[in-house]
């Protein structure tokens, strides 16, 4: 992807992780029942069946908190799947993100940086989440698992019910960078906070979406306020 998403395709995407994950969501099941040969002879034609079951059980990492989190930090995957709760200063509301390529650490100030907030609905998300954590490490739930870790399947098929491209965690690393563009952020502070070097930065940041969005944090850029706030009033997991 050369080019920013459009906040509809983001929207997209954050919509169909969110149905995927609704605890009373089914699925439509449409199938050819055979033919029944019965002991006596008598053959029962096969007949078309239509009917709803419960969806398959939820991944331990829920994709809309994955790709929230990535959407709206810049991070490399491996950063976001790392992030633990011990870096997240929710009073201030700063993230340390550590590098996953060199292990050293910037700061990602989600609200009240001098370039304006950058996601102060992500902020809430957080609280949110730290308080239903209990004294789980991480910030990414991950049921049995020892550590969180990618749900290729989960995301691959939020992808697909969402009737997009692919949209990859690298791909929404870029795009934060060209959102930070619109908002006016200079180049060299969204390589700072993204942990892009500054020659690679500098080509996303030119990849500038249409619209400048003066005065509007980035989840507000990129259209995906709504759907942060009805993230807000789910429970969580």
């Amino acid at each position: 992807c050369d080019h920013p998403f459009e906040p509809q395709t983001l929207q997209a995407f954050l919509q169909a992780a969110l149905d995927r994950e609704a605890p009373n969501r089914t699925v439509a099941v449409n199938r050819r029942r055979a033919r029944v040969v019965m002991p006596d002879g008598r053959v029962l034609p096969g007949r078309d069946e239509a009917f709803e079951q419960p969806a398959p059980a939820r991944s331990a990492l829920p994709v809309s908190r994955l790709f929230v989190l990535l959407a709206l930090t810049g991070a490399r995957v491996g950063e976001v799947l790392a992030m633990r709760w011990a870096d997240c200063d929710l009073d201030r509301g700063r993230l340390t993100i550590r590098a996953s390529k060199t292990g050293r650490r910037r700061i990602l100030p989600l609200i009240n940086a001098p370039e304006g907030d950058v996601a102060p609905t992500l902020l809430e998300l957080l609280r949110k989440w730290h308080d239903d954590a209990g004294n789980r490490e991480y910030v990414l739930p991950h049921g049995s698992q020892p550590a969180p870790a990618f749900p290729k399947s989960p995301w691959q098929l939020t992808n697909r019910s969402a009737k997009l491209p692919r949209i990859g965690p690298q791909m929404l690393r870029r795009n934060w960078v060209s959102y930070a563009a619109s908002l006016g952020i200079p180049a060299a502070v969204a390589a700072l906070w993204s942990g892009h070097s500054a020659i690679v930065a500098e080509r996303w940041y030119r990849a500038q979406v249409l619209d400048r969005a003066t005065g509007a944090s980035l989840e507000a850029a990129m259209g995906l306020t709504e759907l942060l706030g009805r993230m807000l009033d789910r429970t969580t997991l």
